[in-house]
């Protein structure tokens, strides 16, 4: 009986090593995520209200502003120290690299993916760096010699927990609200005219509105236009959710599914393409 018991111990170690080395953290593995939208920078040269919005459908964007270099620089609060992988979110019809800056040193020359269009509706996610960063503030800059893709927004993807109720929670985003709060004018529902143009579509909106919208509750103020008489097409899509990472549907660590307007919206996890024709035929 010596024999099958010398047999079986090594087997036992080697099992139990395996457990154990399973049980391990894999290096770069995604613990956890935030999201900030590109539109809401703290500082910058970029455009983001009247050429971007002509760009931007199913996210907002940032564009050449008329002034070279482009830039954007973003001051952010990093939970925890670890390993972060930063992703972008960008429609580009040709390549217009990025340089992308921690605290004023350059981490990589990013954003030479293509999209194939401008529009944001193209926009798609590619993989920039993996940095190591301490927790704390930190600031991030996009800096272009030429013109910037149109970017949506950055996703920093973290090897480490972040603690329970951590939030994202920019001073900028908050200064957004408060400029999303206009007094109710007469012959409007919301931001919405009472009566729209003969071809009505959000994604040129009669007055700025914080971009990707409307949410659910604004296809009632759709409806509202005209008293009814218009007809309402609405296409649903998803808004900043990517494969894999849960995250990225929790409103308090995703900027795109914040939705900041009059009244202060509740965030949704999606976007509602909405379009009203006048006069259809």
């Amino acid at each position: 009986m010596t024999a099958p018991v010398r047999f079986l111990r090594p087997v036992a170690l080697w099992m139990l090593l395996f457990f154990c080395l399973g049980a391990l953290p894999v290096r770069g593995a995604l613990a956890d995520s935030f999201t900030i939208r590109c539109d809401w920078f703290d500082r910058g040269n970029v455009d983001a209200g009247g050429v971007a919005r002509s760009y931007a459908g199913k996210y907002p964007c940032i564009v050449n502003g008329g002034v070279m270099p482009n830039m954007a620089e973003y001051d952010l609060e990093f939970p925890v120290a670890g390993e972060y992988t930063v992703h972008a979110l960008y429609a580009a019809e040709t390549s217009r690299p990025v340089e992308i800056l921690l605290d004023g040193k350059p981490l990589v020359r990013g954003f030479t993916d293509v999209t194939g269009n401008w529009h944001t509706d193209h926009a798609q996610w590619f993989r920039q760096c993996t940095v190591q960063i301490a927790a704390g503030k930190h600031t991030v800059k996009l800096l272009c010699e030429s013109c910037i893709p149109h970017i949506c927004a950055l996703r920093f993807e973290s090897s480490a927990a972040f603690p329970k109720d951590w939030q994202v929670n920019r001073c900028v985003a908050q200064q957004k609200k408060a400029a999303a709060s206009q007094p109710r004018r007469e012959g409007f529902v919301g931001c919405y005219p009472l009566e729209p143009p003969d071809s009505y579509d959000y994604v040129q909106p009669y007055d700025p509105i914080p971009l990707p919208t409307p949410r659910a509750d604004r296809i009632l103020e759709y409806t509202l236009m005209g008293a009814g008489k218009y007809p309402v097409d609405a296409e649903i899509a998803r808004a900043g959710a990517t494969v894999n990472d849960p995250n990225a549907d929790d409103p308090t660590r995703n900027e795109l599914l914040q939705v900041l307007s009059l009244g202060g919206d509740e965030a949704t996890d999606w976007v509602a393409r909405l379009s009203v024709q006048v006069n259809p035929e």
